[in-house]
């Protein structure tokens, strides 16, 4: 006949791997030992009241984080993305590859999205296959965005081959649903894809967004319009920036400048407009190099420019939340949260009167 201990041992071991139960070993460990102190000889009946109560204690936390919906709102959508990410014989990629791993075992279906210079230096199938290395394993799921180093393979080749169908038109921008959200992926490569108002890229632009309003509309692409590093404001952009504005866009989304940087919401010339203005991230954080800043922009409330990371955004019907993620070491980080808005009002046309007589010289 088996001993005590024995018997105590298999109780436990049977606890720890019931079927159903879904937590961490230490805290199976830990209830499970609760419940074995239970039938200890001697045990009072306060001892074994007090153990059942630890016990459904933590099994109630444990399912609290892993057996419930991981949000509240089953239509808010998770975005997890950075810009400036991968370079071959380099290490940052492969730390910031490990926090989207960490956000998609939290939630399964985030997309995960890129904001420019994915393959540095030159956007090479080479270079590509680096990239392929760390981020490559969500392609399946990214909405990517074109860089000025992919361009330095000619018409961006590498680029369009790697990512095929989801790097949008011939030119390189695209519009997708995201949940109840309209996201734009955009080119700011404006050297080699027109972006003047008049532009293809543009017109598809307004006339995408007059023809499929949203409450809450995000776009991203490489060079920021407004900027407090080495690169300065990109005015080349504008053209985007009068679109979006107009439609009552709420994010923009950046890379370029190798660190992070998040402004209060501003209209297209830089003014702060808390009513009906576009938030823009920087967030060339993705793995390749760190750069300093310069004069801060006026618009500019949170600047980083020495830690890798991502921005993880869930995108709600109305709202939005941000939360910037370190790579593991580091400690900086940003948060919080913004409501979508209308947008404004058009602005009128002069009014046209009459020529009013001259006035006479007495």
């Amino acid at each position: 006949m088996a001993d005590a201990a024995s018997l105590r041992a298999d109780r436990f071991w049977r606890c720890r791997t019931a079927p159903g139960l879904v937590a961490s070993p230490p805290a199976m460990s830990a209830a499970c030992r609760m419940l074995g102190w239970m039938s200890r000889p001697g045990a009072t009946p306060r001892l074994a009241a007090l153990a059942l109560i630890g016990a459904v204690a933590i099994l109630v936390a444990v399912a609290a984080v892993v057996l419930l919906p991981n949000d509240d709102d089953p239509r808010a959508v998770t975005v997890v993305g950075a810009g400036d990410i991968a370079a071959c014989g380099t290490r940052g990629s492969v730390r910031t590859a490990a926090l989207i791993e960490e956000v998609i075992a939290r939630r399964p279906t985030a997309i995960v999205a890129t904001f420019g210079d994915n393959a540095n230096l030159d956007g090479t199938d080479d270079d590509f296959a680096c990239f392929d290395a760390t981020w490559g394993r969500w392609r399946d799921r990214m909405l990517p965005t074109v860089g000025n180093r992919e361009y330095e393979t000619p018409g961006a080749a590498g680029y369009f081959r790697y990512f095929g169908e989801a790097a949008g038109s011939a030119g390189g921008w695209y519009a997708v649903d995201v949940g109840e959200w309209r996201v734009y992926g955009l080119n700011s490569q404006c050297r080699h894809v027109d972006c003047t108002p008049d532009s293809e890229q543009v017109r598809w632009l307004r006339a995408d967004l007059a023809a499929d309003p949203r409450p809450c509309v995000a776009a991203m692409w490489h060079e920021p319009r407004f900027n407090s590093g080495p690169h300065g404001p990109q005015h080349m952009v504008q053209p985007f920036w009068d679109a979006l504005h107009a439609a009552g866009a709420e994010i923009v989304l950046n890379g370029h400048a190798h660190d992070y940087e998040r402004f209060d919401p501003v209209d297209p010339t830089g003014a702060l407009d808390p009513e009906h203005g576009i938030r823009q991230f920087i967030v060339g954080t993705g793995g390749h190099g760190h750069a300093p800043f310069g004069d801060a922009d006026p618009a500019s409330v949170v600047r980083e420019g020495q830690t890798w990371g991502v921005l993880e955004l869930t995108l709600r019907p109305d709202r939005y939340d941000w939360r910037f993620l370190p790579v593991d070491g580091a400690t900086f980080t940003d948060s919080g949260s913004g409501v979508c808005h209308a947008a404004p009002a058009p602005l009128a046309s002069p009014a046209t009167t009459p020529d009013a007589e001259p006035a006479r010289t007495p």
